[in-house]
């Protein structure tokens, strides 16, 4: 009889993003990727390797003795090799014929195992230790450069921070998020975009029946991830790169969604772009192309990584509320505020979050606008008029038509924008796209 085992790593964005310096979060993800890919490695014949990828490894092996070594194996490694992060296993026996429910059964020992976990033991500000420059969190026990006292954690990720494991070879990463921002235009936005698969266990369990199924599957997915990842970054970054300087940097990569920081100003085309190629089918080999939800954030580089993080997630629980359609919910920072787009009274000062054709077209219509020179006061004014009460916000949008010449009147008539009146009507009540056209106007360009 075989045993499945897996290995699943913990908090892996809390390890990877703590301290949130670039520097350290290039070296956290280089660790996480080549510890998930050497347990993956390690599981040889007569086991077999059945995934490894997104902070997680399963196995089949032939007896008990090897499957419960392997958890061993990646339990020591993680805290040897990162000194912070942790995973957590389990094994159970796998009848031939049964993959499917063995595999249910082993996740649920696994999320019990993990529920039974200790939290990390941290720093609780002892007088007597010297605390960690960096994270804050651990006891700092070694000098980095530049004269740094850092902990033996950040102090690895230190070490491994010169190269991104997901950059193209030759290229030299950025120092900072503020060198990314710097390529923008508007100069010095960052842009986050946070992409992720809705309702991944369900679209697994349609798939995962057998070893071979399961193996054939996790690769396609993080494969065709990965894939479509690098070739839109690098194309949407490539016109703001200067010489082999990168401008851009994909900070977390797992199996079923990614983080990525990028220029502002190409955060819109790269996002399509990434769509067109993720929904390509030569990509599935005929398996059924899963649905996506993607978070943008936008904002000063200098705006903390962590805030960053916290409304790129809360964004995309409400992109996913767009049901069987690849999505996108977005917000400028600095722009109009993202917490006063409810109006009351079942009005909507968004149509976030957008379908990604939706989104497409209203990034078209925008470019289009800039293409004819629609004066940028002009647009900037729609936002006032969504705070205004309806009837008002109207009225002073049909006053502003007339004030645009018959081209520029065309464009923001067409339907994808704004159409004939301020508001509409949907299946949620009335909302505008007024206040997301101003939001996205300076980062998308006429090109």
């Amino acid at each position: 009889m075989e045993f499945l085992a897996i290995a699943d790593a913990d908090r892996v964005q809390e390890y990877v993003f703590v301290p949130s310096e670039l520097k350290m979060i290039r070296g956290a993800s280089r660790l996480h990727v080549n510890l998930i890919e050497t347990l993956g490695a390690g599981i040889r014949p007569p086991n077999r390797r059945i995934s490894a990828n997104g902070g997680v490894v399963l196995g089949a092996f032939a007896t008990e003795l090897e499957a419960a070594a392997f958890c061993r194996t990646a339990e020591r490694k993680f805290a040897d090799e990162t000194a912070s992060a942790s995973v957590t296993t389990a094994y159970n026996a796998y009848p031939a014929g049964t993959f499917g429910k063995s595999r249910k059964r082993l996740l649920e020992q696994l999320e019990i195992n993990k529920r039974s976990r200790a939290s990390s033991a941290a720093n609780c500000g002892n007088p007597l230790l010297v605390t960690c420059e960096k994270c804050g969190l651990r006891e700092a026990c070694t000098g980095g450069r530049d004269g740094e006292v850092l902990c033996k954690s950040c102090s690895i990720k230190r070490s491994e921070s010169d190269r991104n494991v997901f950059a193209q070879p030759g290229s030299t990463p950025a120092e900072s998020f503020e060198k990314i921002g710097e390529a923008s235009s508007p100069e010095n936005y960052l842009a986050i975009v946070y992409i992720d698969i809705d309702k991944l266990g369900r679209y697994l369990d349609d798939y995962m029946k057998s070893a071979d199924a399961s193996e054939e599957m996790c690769g396609k997915l993080s494969g065709c991830i990965d894939k479509a990842v690098r070739d839109s970054v690098m194309e949407a970054a490539l016109p703001f790169a200067k010489s082999t300087l990168l401008t851009h940097e994909v900070l977390l990569m797992g199996g079923d969604d990614a983080v990525i920081a990028l220029p502002a100003s190409g955060a819109v085309s790269f996002l399509l772009r990434f769509e067109e190629e993720f929904v390509k089918p030569e990509r599935w080999g005929g398996f059924k192309i899963p649905i996506f939800s993607a978070a943008m954030v936008m904002a000063h580089s200098h705006f903390p990584i962590s805030e960053f993080l916290r409304i790129a997630k809360r964004m995309l629980r409400s992109a996913k509320e767009v049901q069987k359609e690849n999505s996108v919910y977005f917000s400028v920072i600095s722009g109009p505020g993202e917490d006063s787009e409810l109006a009351g009274g079942g009005l909507a000062r968004t149509a976030k979050p957008y379908p990604i054709r939706a989104f497409e077209h209203l990034a078209n219509g925008i470019q289009e606008l800039k293409q004819g020179k629609v004066p940028t006061s002009k647009i900037k004014a729609l936002y006032g008029l969504a705070w205004e009460t309806p009837l008002q916000g109207d009225l002073e949008y049909l006053y502003l038509l007339t004030r645009l010449s018959d081209e520029h009147r065309g464009i923001l008539l067409k339907p994808e924008l704004l159409g004939h009146q301020l508001w509409s009507t949907g299946s949620n009540g009335r909302f505008t796209r007024a206040c997301d056209i101003v939001e996205l106007w300076e980062f998308v360009h006429a090109e």
